[in-house]
């Protein structure tokens, strides 16, 4: 996946990775249940990103695209980007990584780098911003998941102040 960065899901995954350095690695079970909710988690993410684009703002303009004139009708600036020939939608993965603790990815394959510059802006261009506002909208129910896997004062110690 390409390096798409999300203050909130660093934060989260750092989180993730003290809560399993501490606790998870010390039971095969709960490291399953764990990755089984940040792999269900990580899909809704990854299908919100999806639906919200699909059904995003369009700005009342557009531009040409293309030499064969194919013309783009954007998304409002501070929107989810708007879907165009859907390559964008289709680049969008989730993942579950247990290689050096817990770590949920959100981001994109190769197929739409652009998507980068989109959630960040440009010098040119306002920024669409839909990982952030994803990881925002999840991150409390990731939360109350782990609260139900693991003892709530573990929890409580590793994410103060992330809710």
């Amino acid at each position: 996946m390409t390096g798409i960065t999300s203050k909130s899901l660093k934060e989260l995954n750092r989180k993730l990775k003290n809560i399993s350095k501490q606790f998870i690695t010390r039971s095969a079970h709960k490291r399953q249940e764990i990755y089984n909710a940040l792999f269900e988690d990580g899909n809704n993410m990854r299908n919100y990103i999806i639906t919200s684009m699909r059904n995003t703002t369009r700005a009342p303009w557009s531009y040409r695209k293309t030499k064969d004139g194919k013309r783009h009708h954007p998304s409002m600036p501070g929107s989810f980007p708007a879907v165009d020939t859907g390559e964008g939608i289709r680049s969008i993965a989730a993942d579950v990584s247990m290689k050096e603790g817990v770590r949920l990815e959100i981001g994109v394959n190769t197929g739409a780098p652009y998507l980068k510059f989109l959630e960040e802006g440009t010098k040119r261009t306002d920024a669409r911003p839909w990982l952030e506002p994803t990881v925002q909208e999840f991150k409390p129910g990731i939360i109350n998941k782990l609260e139900k896997i693991v003892p709530t004062n573990v929890v409580d110690f590793f994410v103060q102040g992330m809710k």
